[in-house]
């Protein structure tokens, strides 16, 4: 899909902000999203990516599927914040062996987060990410396709 958005007339700038996924079959796929000038504008960033984001704060604590998945060897675990917390994020293979130790006693803001996950070193397989966010924890799966 191509979705193009043009500054009114007269607009001296233009504020974007786009979250996209979609769905099959019960399972929440993500994909990356690029912002393309066209037509010889020009894309000019301004402040850091945190200040771009805006101000927007989650109400709950949240785990969400990692995307792309499957995947090979790279992808991305997302979650939500909602208040300042002590995160610690691991995977584990299924007889329970800690594999990757992605963020240990990492204390974050509020926000929605994103962490790279590289399975490069690991065979093909089911894994489970386990977020630890203060006393919770949530869990998912995810399939590394080689």
């Amino acid at each position: 899909y191509a979705y193009v958005a043009y500054p009114p007339e007269g607009a001296v700038g233009l504020e974007a902000r786009l979250r996209y996924w979609h769905q099959f079959q019960g399972n929440t796929f993500w994909d990356d999203v690029a912002i393309i000038p066209l037509g010889g504008s020009t894309l000019v960033e301004t402040g850091t990516e945190d200040e771009m984001a805006g101000n927007e704060v989650p109400e709950t604590f949240q785990l969400y599927q990692n995307f792309p998945n499957p995947f090979n060897p790279t992808t991305t675990i997302a979650f939500d914040l909602p208040q300042q917390a002590r995160v610690n994020l691991a995977v584990y293979d299924l007889l329970g062996r800690r594999v990757a130790l992605l963020l240990e006693d990492q204390i974050l803001p509020a926000g929605t987060r994103q962490v790279r996950f590289d399975a490069k070193h690991l065979p093909s397989g089911v894994y489970l990410y386990v977020l630890e966010v203060n006393s919770h924890r949530k869990a998912r799966q995810m399939v590394l396709l080689k």
